[in-house]
């Protein structure tokens, strides 16, 4: 077990276009630290507070927790992906951006997820952070 991780330690994904053929590439950092899983479960999590008055005017003040795994995704994948291959209609490069990323394919989406979920797996026997609400 190394102490640190470092934004160099990538490894690389490749695969090919079904319909066209085109090769593309995917490089993403192999190692989620723990701002990463902070980050991640802000995402993940958001809770809200109300203050509410009952019938008698007295203060009641509650908490609601909402998981958004859609957002929590995007933000893996903001944080992980360090280049790509992609380009946009003009043929430029496209940005490693949340709107690029929200326009991924599901079954990309789901092949980065569970490449960072291969380098990161939890120890205990519970499903890794990444692959969380994949299917």
């Amino acid at each position: 077990m190394k102490p640190f991780h470092y934004e160099d330690e990538t490894t690389r994904i490749n695969f090919v276009d079904e319909e066209t053929g085109e090769k593309h590439w995917v490089e993403v950092r192999k190692f989620i630290t723990h701002g990463d899983d902070v980050a991640i479960q802000d995402a993940y999590l958001k809770l809200f507070s109300r203050v509410e008055e009952d019938e008698k005017g007295k203060q009641k003040a509650s908490v609601e927790a909402k998981i958004d795994l859609e957002y929590g995704k995007t933000v893996i994948l903001t944080r992980m992906i360090t280049a790509w291959s992609f380009v946009d209609r003009q043929g430029k490069p496209a940005s490693i951006t949340k709107e690029w990323i929200d326009r991924l394919d599901l079954s990309v989406r789901d092949l980065i997820l569970e490449e960072i979920d291969r380098h990161n797996p939890k120890k205990d026997k519970t499903r890794s952070i990444a692959s969380i609400g994949i299917g």
